[in-house]
């Protein structure tokens, strides 16, 4: 067993609180310089036996952990001053969590009496994201404490499920896929563990400036999410929430953008966040997507399969290129809008399979109903160019983006054909003389969503 301080031992440094730094530094927490009293630091031997705990610690715990200690076999961590007074029976999960039924984490405490809370790293629909310190491996982890509400527990369920499916296809940890630690119940709450990467992809996107990034990096970012989706392809499921927050940049990983495009790049960023996914012929949720990256056939209610996801990445690829998001719609009716300024009126043989198509459009000359975004601004079908917008980022760019934007998913590229794509390998391009990727691709009927 190793000696360690064991209560009010560890603080967190706030010169160091940052995910990036915190990746780079997978020693403990720096000692805590709080002043507690000598007999607090005493030396003891962790994992420490709960009964220990409670002979040698007891005024350190609360009244309702002095219970539930004894659940556990090894106690690594008590955690420190200032925690939640709970008490049993009382409303909003004994006092642990707020009025929406997330958990009121406290930093410093210890969650299962092993991990260290640290500072919040996300918020989402599902639940809230932590730094926080493994006391039993000596490791930072980012820690996902999911919702304490029975569709929110339901979906985490479903969330491990494709994690531990993922772990298990992809042992070398090579195919750019957030790796899961592990995952337990918590004061009624589901809770998950990962590997702690740096920043998201918008995060790095606004500390400069919006200004995109340059051709090798996008192109490194780029490889490392098509790997994730040719795997994703291949176990049959669906991401169904690409965008820049969720995919994470392993710690100062973008490449040098003086090196030649053919240059092997390495990988440079993983793909998080499968709380929305979903196996392609499994359960279907009601919410798919984030605005901005959400692809027609989520819109128009046409079903939905991995293609999706490649609407998504073309989506992410023209932002984290040009540092603005192509389609920034306020409201759904918006981004159809967008989207018909950019692709012009879908065909009518997408209309014909739209089960929400008579809500955007004329049910008899099939035209829409309004070409005005929600500033009054008129928005012509067509009237866009992608190569307009893209400027100068090259034609090989420009035909990997369009090939990803297409009203038809079946026509979509693949994840695989995107890979051999001359802007990815960096062969010279050849523009197309005309598109034959027509894939038959399974689709998923697609229930109510909200925008």
């Amino acid at each position: 067993m190793k000696k360690l301080k064991f209560i009010f031992i560890y603080d967190i440094n706030r010169t160091e609180t940052t995910a990036t730094k915190m990746a780079h530094n997978p020693d403990k927490p720096a000692r805590d310089n709080s002043g507690c009293e000598d007999e607090d630091k005493e030396d003891v031997c962790v994992p420490m036996d709960p009964m220990d705990v409670l002979s040698r610690f007891r005024s350190k715990i609360t009244e309702f952990e002095k219970d539930e200690i004894l659940e556990y076999f090894n106690v690594y961590y008590i955690g420190q001053e200032g925690k939640v007074q709970a008490v049993k029976g009382a409303p909003k999960n004994n006092g642990f969590d707020d009025s929406t039924g997330r958990y009121i984490a406290i930093e410093n405490d210890h969650i299962a009496y092993r991990y260290q809370l640290a500072e919040a790293i996300g918020k989402g629909a599902f639940g809230d994201c932590y730094m926080a310190f493994d006391h039993k491996e000596g490791q930072w982890v980012a820690m996902k404490i999911i919702r304490n509400e029975p569709r929110f527990h339901q979906q985490g369920k479903s969330e491990v499920a494709i994690l531990e499916l993922l772990r298990e296809h992809d042992a070398d940890d090579k195919l750019s896929v957030v790796r899961m630690f592990d995952t337990f119940m918590f004061r009624s709450h589901l809770v998950i563990t990962f590997e702690l990467l740096g920043e998201n992809l918008y995060t790095v996107l606004r500390k400069g400036g919006f200004k995109g990034f340059g051709p090798n990096a996008t192109r490194a970012v780029g490889m490392d999410i098509l790997r994730c989706l040719m795997f994703l392809e291949a176990q049959g499921i669906v991401h169904a929430d690409l965008k820049p927050e969720n995919i994470i940049l392993r710690c100062d990983a973008l490449p040098v953008e003086n090196s030649g495009s053919n240059t092997p790049l390495p990988s440079v960023a993983k793909v998080i966040d499968f709380g929305s996914s979903c196996f392609r012929h499994g359960k279907i949720h009601t919410y798919i997507q984030s605005r901005y990256y959400r692809s027609p056939e989520i819109v128009l209610g046409m079903g939905y399969g991995p293609p999706a996801d490649m609407w998504s990445f073309g989506c992410i690829l023209f932002e984290i290129g040009c540092g603005y998001p192509l389609f920034p719609a306020k409201c759904e009716s918006d981004l159809l809008v967008q989207m018909m300024e950019l692709l012009g009126i879908p065909p009518l043989d997408v209309q014909v399979r739209s089960h929400q198509c008579g809500d955007f459009f004329n049910s008899s000359s099939g035209k829409p109903l309004t070409t005005t975004d929600s500033k009054g601004r008129i928005r012509p079908p067509g009237a866009r160019e992608l190569a307009d917008c893209l400027q100068d980022k090259g034609a090989a760019f420009t035909d990997i983006v369009s090939r990803c934007l297409t009203w038809n998913p079946h026509e979509r590229i693949t994840p695989g054909d995107a890979m051999k794509h001359p802007w990815i390998t960096g062969k010279e391009f050849v523009p197309p003389v005309q598109d034959s990727l027509f894939l038959d691709v399974p689709m998923l009927p697609v229930r109510s969503h909200t925008a």
